[in-house]
């Protein structure tokens, strides 16, 4: 059974991801501060659970533009706080020479950092979420086509045995308490997101993230069918093996097929009865 990860320690409200209903977890864009505060403003009026700061969106990134930043972010948002930084070569608008540099600046703020599985810097970015009590995000993304089902639960070995010895590594480097602690937060989660170009694909998606999450899940899952053959898998995390699905608020989506939180939340209130998701 997949341990829960406790996203939120550095607020009064945190919650666990993988224990109970799927999270939504909103994007919030923003080129500088002011944009961040009015967007910041209709997520907390939103439905989601947890906030994803999209650290790359913004226009300038200088140290103490992010740091600025950071703070504002951190002020306006009262939910748990996940940072990301995607570079153009994931599918993001950062320059992969700051990246390093930028998850050094937000990681003292942030409740979980998403680190890319192919960053070259990937062990030291693990390392410096642990270090910063902040939950990992493992993920993985293709933005032109899916994988064999097959192919896809290599993945999501691979990157749950990636997560569980960092985390275990963190562990034996640290004082027994803040081990302790660790293990309390949970090692990680682990995103594959893979677009889907027709409804097989999705399902097939779909079916690969629940025979995981049911037979080999050690942590919280987050499995992704992109585009619009997808949607059915922001729809219904749960049977696609997902702790969290991502919703989008005031159009403000960051992937293609995300739902708008408010029309999720709807949707869900209206099938709670039959419990599908």
């Amino acid at each position: 059974m997949a341990m829960p990860a406790v996203i939120g320690q550095k607020i009064h409200t945190p919650i666990a991801i993988g224990n109970g209903r799927p999270a939504m977890i909103c994007p919030l864009q923003g080129e500088n501060a002011s944009q961040l505060v009015s967007r910041a403003r209709k997520i907390e009026i939103s439905p989601a659970d947890v906030v994803e700061w999209r650290v790359d969106t913004l226009a300038e990134r200088d140290p103490g533009v992010v740091r600025g930043a950071a703070q504002v972010v951190r002020r306006e948002v009262q939910r748990p706080l996940i940072a990301t930084f995607r570079s153009t070569g994931e599918g993001g608008q950062g320059d992969p020479a700051d990246s390093q540099r930028v998850y050094e600046t937000v990681a003292p703020i942030a409740d979980a950092l998403d680190v890319e599985y192919s960053h070259a810097a990937r062990p030291e970015l693990l390392e410096l979420a642990y270090s910063h009590e902040a939950v990992p995000v493992l993920s993985y993304h293709n933005f032109e086509r899916a994988e064999s089902a097959d192919a896809l639960l290599d993945r999501l070995e691979r990157m749950q045995t990636c997560l569980v010895r960092a985390g275990e590594q963190a562990c034996q480097d640290m004082p027994a308490d803040q081990a302790q602690a660790l293990r309390d937060r949970g090692y990680g989660v682990v995103k594959v997101a893979l677009t889907a170009r027709n409804e097989m694909e999705a399902l097939m998606i779909m079916a690969a993230g629940c025979q995981f999450e049911r037979t080999k899940a050690r942590l919280p899952l987050i499995v992704v069918a992109m585009g619009r053959h997808g949607i059915v898998s922001r729809a219904f995390p749960r049977n696609a093996g997902s702790s969290a699905t991502f919703v989008s608020a005031d159009g403000q989506a960051s992937a293609p097929g995300q739902i708008d939180a408010h029309a999720l939340a709807d949707f869900y209130a209206r099938i709670g009865k039959i419990a599908l998701y």
